[in-house]
């Protein structure tokens, strides 16, 4: 039997702290002894706005960030960055604009996302301008055969404004805490929640355990990645038809790409293992060799937990309909480079 072992009765409710921080109030003369005078080093500077996490604390950063604009370098860096490089990068950045000292690898997307849409809003603009609209069924029953195939075609594009305003967010629950604590068979499993740096940490453990792979099938890899057909048949330099990649190095490389999603799965799954009953993994490896050992229930009923955990922004927005003109609840997902000003 698998129980989720919940510490609710356990712990006395905490008093939690207030959301706005208290305004310092500097004395520089006639301070009563003994009452030290405050350090003005850890006063934000004004550049920094004060920001709630949904999170309140619970997963690796605190409740309250402070939070500036980027400064045109880091928007340029961004800009010029490879798709390899854009999560690395953004996260360094990130780093950057929280005063707090936060591990950026740690925040959870919802934290990030949270992050990034209250710099934009701060700073550049208030609504995420041209997001793709999708009728509502009403709005759909009123269009016309032709501007229904029109849409089906995308030859009748429908967008609009989401403003932040309507962003509403989602605290997590109080009940929710780290770690997240099974038990089978007298073995106590603990795990996390994930992060976005898992991806990052995961890649970069997959590309090192396959870099001498990799560097000899480059030529197919780029191919690949141009979309080119790889059976694709091509005359060469004697006027023979050949093959563009040998049958042989298209199998070495179906096998490598095969090789080296486990590796990329394993490695990212293995981020969410703090502890099987009193081993703690010192290294990826370690974690990764622990997957095998956690039953597959408590894989099951971790996933149950995390699909169910319901907090950051709402997907759902209140917005301006393009084809009524009117205010209109609609989803959206949006995106890390939508929340993300361009120059």
């Amino acid at each position: 039997m698998v129980k989720r072992i919940d510490k609710t009765l356990e712990r006395i409710e905490k008093i939690q702290e207030t959301v706005e921080s208290p305004k310092p109030v500097i004395i520089t003369q006639n301070r009563p002894q003994g009452i030290p005078s405050p350090d003005i080093s850890k006063i934000p500077p004004a550049m920094y706005k004060e920001k709630a996490l949904s999170t309140k604390g619970k997963l690796s950063v605190p409740a309250v960030l402070h939070i500036r604009d980027y400064m045109g370098t880091d928007v340029m860096e961004l800009g010029m960055a490879n798709t390899d490089e854009f999560l690395p990068n953004l996260l360094k950045i990130v780093k950057s604009v929280v005063w707090e000292d936060i591990d950026p690898f740690l925040l959870h997307e919802k934290e990030l996302e949270e992050i990034l849409v209250f710099i934009y809003g701060s700073n550049w603009d208030t609504v995420l301008q041209d997001y793709a609209y999708i009728p509502t069924d009403e709005e759909w029953a009123g269009f016309s055969q032709e501007q229904k195939d029109r849409y089906e075609k995308d030859e009748m594009n429908l967008y609009c404004n989401v403003p932040i305003a309507n962003i509403q967010s989602t605290p997590i629950s109080n009940d929710f805490e780290e770690p997240m604590e099974y038990e089978k068979d007298g073995i106590i499993y603990r795990m996390r929640l994930p992060r976005v740096g898992d991806s990052v940490v995961a890649k970069e453990y997959a590309d090192k355990q396959t870099i001498a792979e990799r560097e000899d099938l480059m030529p197919i890899i780029l191919a690949d990645k141009r979309e080119e057909d790889l059976t694709e048949y091509i005359t060469d330099k004697k006027g023979n038809v050949v093959p563009k990649f040998p049958p042989k190095d298209i199998d070495r490389y179906l096998k490598y790409t095969e090789k080296y999603v486990n590796l990329l799965k394993k490695a990212a799954q293995s981020r969410f293992i703090l502890s099987v009953g009193d081993t703690v993994p010192e290294s990826i490896e370690d974690a990764i060799s622990l997957i095998d050992e956690i039953p597959a229930k408590i894989w099951m009923e971790y996933s149950k937990d995390v699909d169910a955990l319901k907090f950051g922004m709402n997907p759902e927005v209140e917005v301006i309909s393009p084809i009524t003109k009117k205010a209109t609840a609609r989803r959206f997902r949006f995106q890390l480079m939508d929340l993300l000003p361009t120059v």
